[in-house]
């Protein structure tokens, strides 16, 4: 999944904050306020896929090690994002 439109709706929208969580839709964070982005729910695939695909091999072995990784996502022309993966349960 391309998360780069979402990233994108974050500056238009001005929001602190984008979640992808299992079980859950895509969720972003405007004036504090939590709101989703559709209604579609995410699976563990979905978010594993997610989670691999803005991260370099590197990230990966220290995110399956640690099961946690602070890094940052930079978009040409957009912005840098900082991004924190964890997985918080098996």
């Amino acid at each position: 999944m391309d998360i780069t439109p979402y990233l994108k709706l974050m500056v238009d929208k001005d929001a602190s904050d984008l979640f992808f969580h299992v079980g859950a839709p895509v969720n972003i964070k405007i004036s504090g306020v939590v709101r989703p982005i559709g209604n579609k729910v995410l699976g563990p695939g979905q978010v594993r896929e997610i989670a691999y695909s803005v991260m370099k091999d590197d990230q990966i072995k220290e995110f399956e090690h640690e099961w946690e990784l602070n890094f940052a996502i930079p978009l040409q022309g957009v912005g840098r994002f900082r991004s924190n993966v964890f997985k918080q349960r098996g």
